[in-house]
């Protein structure tokens, strides 16, 4: 695996010289990031599916800045999706209810949190009318997983997990 070499940002002043040795470190630097090196910025290069019926874990998210989950919600009730973060991966902070959607309806959800801020967005169809929702995820400092709760029925889904740089 290629090596990734931290720059200071003086070395590319304008106006100064790059030196050839700068310059193959630089493009180490892109193989790296593509590679996955380590240090290097992560590309979203995580993708996690499947089907589940209570809940949904996602581990192995300290090197991504966000995730985009979109899917399914086959609800058999009155239902209501959380939302849990965990710094250790078996510790979740309190659910944040990112939707609700309608009694025994089939629905799709799209979901994304900012892992820097905590912040999510999501969107589902209740059967009715469109849910768009907003929050803050508690205990998102030094998040490494996801849980998703659903309390009645089950969920498909595909999840992306974003790049190094938090979105805004």
């Amino acid at each position: 695996m290629t090596t990734y070499t931290v720059h200071a940002d003086g070395l590319f002043d304008p106006a100064k010289p790059i030196l050839g040795s700068t310059a193959l470190e630089t493009r180490d630097n892109l193989i790296a990031a593509a590679e996955g090196g380590s240090g290097a910025p992560k590309i979203a290069n995580k993708v996690v599916g499947g089907r589940v019926a209570t809940n949904l874990t996602i581990t192995s998210l300290g090197d991504f800045g966000g995730i985009l989950l979109w899917g399914i919600i086959n609800t058999s009730g009155v239902c209501t999706l959380t939302l849990g973060a965990s710094t250790n991966g078996s510790t979740f902070s309190t659910g944040s209810v990112v939707g609700q959607p309608g009694n025994s309806v089939t629905t799709p959800f799209y979901l994304f949190v900012d892992f820097a801020t905590g912040s999510w967005r999501s969107v589902l169809y209740t059967g009715t009318s469109t849910q768009s929702n907003t929050g803050t995820l508690a205990g998102s400092a030094g998040l490494v997983s996801l849980r998703f709760t659903i309390t009645a029925g089950e969920m498909s889904f595909m999840a992306t997990p974003q790049g190094g740089q938090s979105a805004t």
